[in-house]
Parts: structure tokens; C-alpha cells; sequence
């Protein structure tokens, strides 16, 4: 069996001091190089995102550092205390990020989905309401897939809560939108073969690639109690596969865990984006402190 390759920790804080790595995004470039989008937070603990260049035969190889918000949230309305980008597509011409904006009401926090799109990667214009009808009480971390001319939505809502030590918890699952256009969406319903089973709490944000006549999906699937720092229950990425992008099957041979050994993912890995590359899937992720430690960068042939 193919097994994972971990190459540690490329982007932490003895490389550029943020509060937090959060939801790395690859993108690739025309040249050379890859750019990774990330969300860190402002000075007012708001989530805001920037990006940074690699190396695509050394993702330890940093090109470029952008030191500038490339979004801000809003100063009312679904994304007021913060935008959080995690998935990249480009059509029209443009490059497109669909993110979670974050408000906060009534002492609950809530997630909606946006869109910003940009002609440089640099400059980005966005929604100033959600692109998607949803009225469950939270709903986020979109990914976006292109296949030929339908695109894929998969995100994560909240379907339930329960009390765990006096605190409410929320219990997510995946759901998905079809789009003709990228901008009008139709929702058609929970993905049921990602539905929380036991103890399990989330299956959030998900990443896809295609490997010949298949997809992979890798999600972020965590329990609802022990969660910040008690493994097994802490985040792991479960692997799912596809033959037409609606029905999905567990692939566990594919699973990413929290390394033992380590110092900085050992607790937790989370929020991974992948990409394949002649014959190689790369990935990117957060680990320990839900991306406070950092992001890391493992590859599997397959």
C-alpha cells in the first residue's frame, strides 16, 4: 500500500510571525511556483487572508511572502468579524475564492459562504451577501469543484448540538450546490455517506482531485468531546472516493493522521488541500492548535 510522506512544517512563525496559518490553499501558476493562500487573524482576533509562493519541486523553497491582507471583513452583515478562503477556482478569466465570512450574534457565531474574484491574485473584489440560500444556522468551508461545465460546491452545515460540559457543541455534516455559472447555485441536499457516525462531530472541509477515473476527497472529521487536545478525538483527515461526484465511499488506505512523534502536528491534523501532479498528490495542512503550530506539506504517490 502507497503510504504517506510527511516533509514537516513549511510556513510557521520563525518564517513570518502571524497568529495562525489557518486553511492553506494550493494554487498553481503558470511558472515555477505554486501560491498558497492562508487565513491568519488582525488585531482584532478577525480572520484575514494573505498568501505566500513556493517552489513546485520545493514546497520548502519560499519565493514570496505577501505582507497585506488580500480581503477585510465587512463592516456589517455575513462576514463582519472575518473571511476565511478555502477554496480556489479559476474560469472567466479570473481567479475566484469561495470563503467562509463569520458574524457574530446574539453570543453565537455564524458562518455563510462568499465569493471574491481577482484578475492578478493580488486585488480581489467580493460579495457583499452570501452566494448561497442555505437556512441552517451555519454553514461554511466551501470547497469548489470545476468538472467540465458543472461546478461542484461541498461545504459544511450544522445539523444538530449537544451540551458537553455545561457548553453547547455543534454537530456538522457535508451538504452540497450544483452551478452552471460558478455564482447561481442550486442545493441538493446532505451527503449522506459523510454523515457523523458515534461520537463524531464534523466532516469540514473537504478537498478534492481527480486520479484518473476517480476522485479523492479528503475531509476534516473530528469527535465532539476531547476535540482541542485528546487524541483519537482531535482532528484527522478521513479519505473518500468517487466515481461521479454524489455517491462516496470510505478509502481509509488514504487516511492522514497526527503523528505520534512530532511536536507540532501531533495532537491533530486538519484542513488539508491537495492537488495531483504526474502521478503525486501534495497536500498542505494545519496541525496542533487548529493551524496556530503552522502549515505542512506531505505527499503520496499514487
Amino acid at each position: 500500500m502507497n503510504k504517506w510522506i510527511r516533509h514537516g512544517c513549511i510556513f510557521d512563525n520563525t518564517i513570518y510571525d502571524t497568529k495562525t496559518y489557518q486553511c492553506p490553499i494550493i494554487t498553481p501558476n503558470i511558472d515555477d511556483t505554486y501560491t498558497i493562500y492562508y487565513t491568519s487573524r488582525n488585531n482584532k482576533n478577525m480572520s484575514v487572508p494573505s498568501f505566500f509562493k513556493v517552489k513546485k519541486d520545493n514546497f520548502k523553497n519560499i519565493t514570496y511572502i505577501h505582507k497585506h491582507n488580500i480581503l477585510t471583513p465587512s463592516d456589517q452583515g455575513f462576514d463582519s468579524t472575518g473571511v476565511l478562503p478555502t477554496s480556489y477556482v479559476e474560469f472567466n478569466n479570473k481567479k475566484h475564492l469561495y470563503f467562509s465570512g463569520w458574524s457574530y450574534e446574539n453570543g453565537v457565531y455564524r458562518n455563510a459562504i462568499g465569493h471574491a474574484s481577482s484578475e492578478d491574485g493580488i486585488y480581489w473584489t467580493k460579495t457583499n451577501k452570501s452566494v448561497l440560500s442555505d437556512n441552517t444556522l451555519s454553514h461554511g468551508h466551501p470547497f469548489c469543484y470545476k468538472d467540465e461545465d458543472i461546478f461542484f460546491m461541498f461545504y459544511g452545515v450544522c445539523i444538530d448540538s449537544k451540551i458537553i460540559a455545561n457548553k453547547k457543541e455543534y454537530i456538522y455534516n457535508a451538504k452540497y450546490a450544483i452551478s452552471k455559472n460558478g455564482e447561481d447555485w442550486d442545493i441538493c441536499g446532505l451527503m449522506n455517506d459523510l454523515t457523523p457516525k458515534n461520537k463524531e462531530a464534523a466532516h469540514t472541509r473537504p478537498s478534492i482531485v481527480r486520479v484518473q477515473s476517480d476522485y479523492l476527497m479528503w475531509v476534516s472529521v473530528r469527535d465532539y468531546e476531547g476535540y482541542k487536545d485528546k487524541p483519537p478525538h482531535t482532528y484527522k483527515l478521513h479519505c473518500y472516493k468517487s466515481k461521479d461526484l454524489i455517491k462516496w465511499q470510505y478509502t481509509p488506505e488514504y487516511n492522514f493522521l497526527p503523528d505520534e512523534s512530532s511536536c507540532w502536528d501531533n495532537n491533530m491534523v486538519e484542513y488539508s488541500s491537495v492537488i495531483y501532479d504526474n502521478g503525486r498528490i501534495h497536500m498542505l495542512y494545519n496541525g496542533n492548535g487548529f493551524g496556530q503550530t503552522g502549515i505542512g506539506y506531505a505527499t503520496l504517490d499514487i
